[in-house]
């Protein structure tokens, strides 16, 4: 079978889509398939990628989030896949594939990871598209793929494509994240880790912050690692600075895949307070955490919080509840959570449910029902 990956960036670039979609791409090329990606040069990069051909376009600008490429269509009209797979939050790539889709009668599988919206001249920009274009790529599509199954609930668009909405999860690498046991001694060590620009702030560290700030005052020990950077690092390193966390909160910039294990493995819990169901569309690092054995607390938005929930593999908290995140950060600052089992149990839950290779069958089967279709 010949699959094309049409998406603004690709790998080596460091982002969740991005991920995803190297991961299904270099597993469906193992079982024998044939995977074209067309993305922008950015950043540049080799031809190929563990067997992945890789087609680089030059871009001048963007849109938004998006790239501008210019001969994007033109390069799509020289493939001729089985299944066009393509990547939304970002607009113009997933418009050229659903019209080849459209023009050649390839089946076309749309990931809908979360809404496109903005402020200011972006969400005017982004209110437009969702007005005119979107409604357009959900009819060209055979189908809508969410990665968060409560995803459907917060998003004001998807209602138009329910006849053919379905859910796959985002999936994990367990052997390049193995379980660890947790680190003996205290103080306890909690990790978070998201770009720190003004587009994550919906990831929730000032929530963090200043539930710590709380506990600090009260007495508690503890140590806070935050991975990621961005433009706003220096505004998170004044606001813990001036919270009296100084001492408490170490910053250190961005983390490489190849230290991920670290970063979980050197903390007890890691903590992911998403404030907002629309810009979450699943919450990767909470299940990589998960898989390394790690305990978590995030909130009700991520893309996982039903399992987790069931399976007691964690804790949620409202989003933006400052009051339950400080209360919940206390029980196991406390002692008084079992972390050790808690972890045990994450670590089963993305081995049963979470694993690439099972999320790979999943849309191999998809791929393979809609192409005989």
């Amino acid at each position: 079978m010949n699959v094309l990956q049409v998406l603004v960036r690709f790998f080596p670039y460091v982002g969740g889509v991005e991920k995803t979609a190297y991961e299904l791409s270099r597993r469906l090329v193992q079982r024998g398939h044939r995977v074209q990606v067309v993305c922008a040069a950015e950043p540049d990069g080799p031809a190929e990628v563990e067997g992945i051909a890789v087609e680089r376009l030059r871009y001048y600008g963007k849109v938004g989030n998006a790239n501008l490429c210019f001969g994007l269509r033109r390069a799509l009209r020289r493939y001729r896949p089985d299944v066009i797979h393509t990547h939304i939050p970002t607009v113009l790539f997933p418009d050229a594939a659903a019209a080849m889709s459209e023009a050649t009668g390839t089946p076309c599988v749309v990931s809908y990871n979360n809404d496109i919206f903005g402020r200011g001249a972006k969400g005017w920009l982004a209110a437009l598209y969702n007005r005119i274009f979107l409604p357009r790529l959900f009819s060209r599509s055979a189908r809508v793929v969410v990665s968060n199954p409560r995803y459907p609930l917060h998003s004001p668009f998807l209602g138009l494509a329910a006849d053919r909405t379905m859910h796959i999860p985002w999936g994990v690498d367990l052997a390049r994240l193995p379980s660890s046991p947790l680190p003996a001694g205290r103080p306890l060590v909690m990790s978070f880790l998201s770009l720190l620009d003004a587009q994550h702030s919906y990831k929730g560290l000032e929530d963090l912050l200043r539930a710590l700030a709380v506990l600090k005052i009260a007495g508690h020990d503890f140590q806070l690692r935050v991975g990621g950077a961005g433009e706003k690092l220096g505004y998170y390193r004044g606001l813990a600075t001036s919270l009296g966390l100084g001492d408490h909160v170490e910053f250190l910039g961005f983390v490489p895949d190849e230290e991920l294990l670290s970063l979980f493995a050197d903390s007890h819990l890691f903590v992911l307070p998403s404030r907002d169901g629309r810009q979450e569309g699943f919450g990767l690092v909470v299940l990589e955490a998960m898989a390394v054995g790690r305990p978590v607390l995030t909130t009700t938005v991520v893309g996982m919080a039903e399992d987790l929930e069931r399976c007691l593999a964690g804790r949620l908290v409202a989003p933006r509840d400052v009051e339950a995140l400080t209360a919940a950060l206390e029980r196991f600052l406390s002692g008084g959570i079992d972390m050790d089992a808690m972890g045990r149990r994450g670590r089963q839950l993305v081995e049963d449910r979470y694993d690439w290779e099972y999320v790979t069958d999943r849309y191999e089967a998809l791929y393979e029902e809609l192409v005989a279709g």
